[in-house]
């Protein structure tokens, strides 16, 4: 393991804390300075936010008796809440709901529940008259898409939101994601009928790789891929031995499946035809997580004479036990059909991204800790965490797909990680898409 984590630090250390302005309410560019207020106690609050999921949501539960009146005046749908954890924020938001309930016994209990800054994007709809041309660099789209909705600035790297989210600096990235603004598009985009903006523009990026999400920045948006290469900077314990001194799980739970593994996919693209017999663009990938004869493979791709064998990102051969193969001894193809795939770039970029979908489906673990930091370090998403884990038994570096933050009067303060496979989370670049 690379690191001794253990959270030595109380609970109450690593509690969530929440910043409302009072003035400009409905301005979502309003400060939370020294004109708002802060809010450090709650009867119970969640907060969850995984890679693929447009908005992080959060809810939080208020004793109404210990707002102030303008405190609770201030507190209305659209308002904007900044949540931090050790005055690091995780998340800039707005409210959505309000539901207030009282009795002559519970007294009046204030409910509030929201998203993120990107969520009137995944509300609103694109421009049905919109229309993109080739030629048009990906930074000109995204402009255009989220631009009403309070973007300024685009990232290409999570590395600084990463950090500070987590108020740790793990050394230099050690592989560049790339540049968003080189990528073009090489023919003309429209969205479809009734598309979201936030869906037109994930449609868009995911052609090139890259999967778009907020930053603990408001107005800058981070359009990236996956991080597998980086270090853990965390570690969870999990031992049997009732003295170890590290054991930081309070519950676990650990699937294997091989449900959904295909020992191979073959796609075809829309360019030269409608259906997949009649494609001019074809390829396959085995997967590596099924272990098929070789010869049983190699008569099912020889249908296909010249068909390009895509590789599998190297990350996803490199995880330790959690890539032990699932032996498999009768074929078990798949065969896709992408109309969106234009180039052989395009095709063998869909390609992983399927295989992605199905291979992280392969190991999925959700670990309980106590309070909401390993280490003195917040957790965060799109990090490595190594798993000590006796009783899975699982032992390896896994990747933080998600977190869900919570606290309760009986429960206390916990996170809940959702952790997957390295590499099982694919946006591969079609290279031939960009000017780089």
């Amino acid at each position: 393991m690379s690191y001794s984590t253990f959270d030595n630090d109380r609970p109450e250390l690593g509690s969530i804390k929440i910043r409302m302005p009072y003035a400009n309410v409905g301005n979502y560019v309003a400060s939370a300075g020294a004109t708002g207020f802060e809010i450090e106690h709650f009867l119970s609050y969640g907060l969850h936010e995984d890679w693929t999921t447009p908005c992080a949501a959060f809810s939080f539960t208020l004793d109404a008796d210990e707002l102030s009146t303008d405190q609770r005046n201030a507190i209305l749908p659209g308002v904007r809440v900044d949540v931090s954890i050790d005055d690091r924020v995780q998340m800039i938001g707005f409210v959505d709901k309000i539901h207030v309930a009282s009795s002559p016994h519970g007294g009046t209990v204030l409910a509030l529940e929201g998203r993120d800054w990107l969520s009137p994007a995944v509300d609103a709809q694109v421009d049905p008259q919109v229309r993109f041309k080739a030629g048009m660099s990906l930074i000109d789209v995204l402009s255009a898409v989220f631009g009403d909705f309070g973007m300024t600035a685009v990232a290409a790297d999570n590395a600084a939101n990463r950090d500070a989210i987590s108020g740790a600096i793990y050394g230099l990235r050690q592989s560049s994601r790339g540049t968003v603004s080189k990528k073009i598009l090489t023919h003309q985009l429209k969205p479809y009928a009734n598309e979201g903006a936030y869906q037109f523009a994930s449609r868009v990026s995911q052609r090139f790789g890259l999967w778009i999400r907020p930053s603990a920045t408001f107005g800058t948006i981070v359009v990236t891929s996956p991080d597998f290469d980086q270090a853990s900077r965390y570690t969870v314990h999990h031992k049997t031995d009732a003295s170890a001194p590290f054991n930081n799980v309070e519950e676990s739970t650990v699937e294997w499946n091989r449900e959904q593994q295909p020992s191979i996919i073959f796609a075809a693209g829309g360019a030269g035809g409608g259906e997949f017999a009649t494609s001019q663009l074809r390829a396959c990938v085995v997967n590596p997580l099924v272990a098929t004869p070789s010869n049983t493979l190699a008569a099912l791709i020889a249908k296909y004479p010249g068909i390009r064998q895509v590789p599998v990102p190297t990350p996803t051969q490199l995880s330790g036990t959690a890539t032990v193969p699932i032996p498999d001894p009768n074929a078990r193809p798949a065969y896709l059909y992408d109309c969106e795939s234009h180039t052989q770039a395009q095709l063998e970029a869909f390609l992983l991204r399927e295989l992605s979908l199905r291979m992280r489906k392969s190991l999925t673990a959700r670990y309980t800790i106590e309070g909401h930091k390993i280490g003195g370090v917040a957790v965060t998403i799109d990090t490595m965490i190594d798993v000590d884990d006796d009783r899975a038994p699982l032992r390896t570096a896994l990747y933080v797909f998600g977190r869900r933050f919570s606290k309760t009067l009986s429960g206390g303060t916990k996170t809940d990680l959702d952790l997957i496979r390295p590499g099982s989370l694919v946006f591969n670049d079609a290279d031939t898409d960009s000017s780089s």
